[in-house]
């Protein structure tokens, strides 16, 4: 699906009128209608699928020290005069088109206090069954459990984890991993234009400040979904979507919940051969549990 005026991919579902789904498009900004059955690539995951996935990403704050060098290693933990906190969050459940968000207020942004917003990110987070965030594993999610435990807050309920910078830098050789000059490559949008002033402004109070920061921070949202939409087919370990299924008697793919082909190539291990498949939704490919050998053939070999 593509827009009519422009054609950007990056459209999103806005209901349906008179029997036909309407759509908006993210670049141009044009409302208009397709068939009944038309799914744009951002939906197809949440349409197919029973898992709960957020996208998601947080904007802290700067340290403030005391610091004789602006060597790291004069900068001992006693010189830190304030610590950094959760100035944002934006997040969306992958393929639906509302933006959810938290930004801390005035008040809460002079006095440095993030406990309101983590709370409301906690309550997301402990709904989820997948998150994916660029460079997630690393930072994002190891301030938030900093915060959920500075907060005396409960562990949120288990989830698997997609990072897409970790994705990225294992599957491909980019000159940058950076998320803007992904999304940038491949026309897929780009980051808005900030600088250092307005985290500046926004641990000062300023309210204009915090809502370009939230604004800034619920753009990026939607390129990271772009862009996990655009390399999810050649993630190695990505959770298995199927067992998110209750009906899982017929095999999908492990990606998208598509439906797949089954191949007659076949994967072969220093003791098996397996059947291979590529989904006919998402093209993505691996090996399925059926094993082309037979008991009495896997005896014939020596495994070294």
């Amino acid at each position: 699906m593509q827009c009519s005026r422009c054609n950007s991919s990056r459209i999103r579902k806005k209901g349906t009128r008179r029997g036909r789904q309407r759509y908006f498009c993210v670049d141009c900004g044009k409302n208009f209608s397709g068939k009944r059955g038309d799914i744009p690539a951002s939906t197809q995951l949440k349409d197919m699928s029973e898992a709960k996935i957020l996208v998601y990403d947080i904007e802290t704050s700067p340290l403030v020290v005391y610091t004789w060098s602006l060597d790291p290693r004069y900068i001992s933990p006693k010189n830190i005069i304030h610590d950094r906190f959760i100035i944002s969050w934006a997040a969306k459940w992958l393929g639906e088109n509302e933006i959810l968000s938290d930004v801390t207020t005035p008040k809460e942004a002079k006095n440095r206090d993030d406990r309101r917003i983590v709370e409301s990110f906690w309550k997301l987070l402990n709904d989820a069954d997948i998150v994916i965030a660029h460079n997630g594993d690393r930072f994002d999610m190891k301030h938030l459990n900093s915060k959920f435990l500075e907060h005396d807050m409960m562990p949120p309920m288990p989830f698997r984890s997609i990072d897409t910078l970790k994705a990225t830098r294992r599957i491909f050789g980019f000159t940058s991993n950076a998320l803007d000059y992904l999304v940038s490559k491949f026309s897929l949008g780009k980051k808005l234009d900030t600088n250092f002033q307005l985290w500046v402004d926004c641990v000062s109070g300023v309210a204009d400040s915090l809502l370009t920061m939230v604004t800034y921070n619920r753009h990026d949202v939607l390129i990271l979904e772009d862009w996990y939409m655009k390399i999810r087919k050649w993630i190695p370990d990505h959770p298995n979507i199927g067992m998110y299924s209750s009906d899982k008697s017929e095999i999908s793919c492990p990606v998208c919940g598509g439906s797949i082909a089954i191949s007659d190539r076949l994967a072969t291990t220093s003791a098996s051969s397996w059947k291979t498949f590529r989904c006919d939704g998402c093209s993505k490919t691996g090996r399925t549990k059926l094993n082309a050998m037979t008991k009495d053939e896997k005896r014939f070999f020596i495994i070294r």
